[in-house]
């Protein structure tokens, strides 16, 4: 009779969870700014799975690390200082390579356990869950969540799954945060670089220069809609006359108005001491 006590106990915990989890997943996929969405992520994991601990790391392809977002602890400012984790390394990066859910009643068994965590912190880790973030099935992080040692809890197969459930829907919505992101940030930049071609376009010369014994023609072309080269006429003599070209990437994280920055040093510097002598490329 005790037995089936606990077990009705043990299944309306479990449909609490999966009640709380189904509004989660509606709430994190309304949730666009993606700060506030791993906040989310993290807190409701360690309310739901009533975890001593847990993290979110997700991976930089650029350096193929996986960089600590969130972290909730007593000791949560130690490990987010430990930043970054090379994938394939410890248990995170281990779960990060291979795409596989990993349960531990004792992480210290386990060979990619890095104790080195502990030592710093403080924190004596026991059963663990680490469950990948992936999201069309392209690995963008890793969650997991944590019992301390001193309570002597371990985590169950159904809770494994219920949290990599969890952690597909949760990747998903990170997903959709960073395409949100990256939108905003286009709209950004193209209103930017539409407000800058105008400017950019009036550094150039007007016309180009008469000449009795040749005929000059010129015209600029930018990268997409700024960048690109940018071309100007100086007459240093009577003699002679100097062309001026010089090549711009396409980014506004560059200085756009060197080329007319240039030109002007270049003017100021001519009338004073005559044309410098400059290598033969852009």
């Amino acid at each position: 009779m005790a037995e089936t006590k606990e077990e009705i106990l043990e299944l309306k915990e479990r449909v609490t969870q999966l009640e709380t989890y189904y509004q989660i997943t509606s709430l994190l996929n309304s949730e666009l700014n993606l700060g506030k969405l791993l906040d989310s992520i993290m807190e409701i994991t360690r309310t739901v799975m009533k975890a001593d601990a847990c993290s979110l790391l997700l991976l930089d392809e650029e350096t193929n690390e996986l960089v600590f977002q969130v972290a909730l602890s007593d000791v949560s400012t130690e490990i987010k200082s430990m930043a970054r984790l090379k994938v394939g390394q410890g248990i995170a990066g281990m779960v990060a390579e291979t795409g596989d859910p990993l349960i531990l009643d004792d992480a210290y068994t386990h060979p990619k356990f890095n104790p080195a965590y502990d030592k710093k912190t403080g924190f004596n880790t026991g059963a663990l869950v680490c469950s990948p973030l992936k999201a069309k099935d392209k690995i963008i992080g890793v969650c997991q969540i944590i019992y301390s040692k001193e309570h002597k809890k371990t985590f169950s197969e159904r809770d494994k799954d219920l949290f990599a459930l969890f952690c597909g829907s949760a990747a998903l919505a990170i997903r959709n945060a960073h395409m949100h992101e990256a939108l905003m940030e286009n709209q950004r930049l193209k209103k930017d670089m539409e407000f800058a071609q105008p400017v950019q376009e009036s550094f150039l010369p007007e016309f180009p220069p008469k000449h009795d014994n040749f005929l000059f023609a010129a015209k600029a072309l930018p990268a997409k809609v700024v960048g690109g080269n940018y071309y100007d006429f100086f007459q240093t003599s009577t003699e002679t006359l100097r062309k001026f070209l010089i090549t711009s990437p396409n980014s506004l994280k560059t200085n756009w108005t060197l080329p007319s920055n240039t030109a002007s040093w270049l003017r100021l510097h001519i009338n004073r001491v005559g044309f410098p002598s400059f290598p033969n490329h852009h």
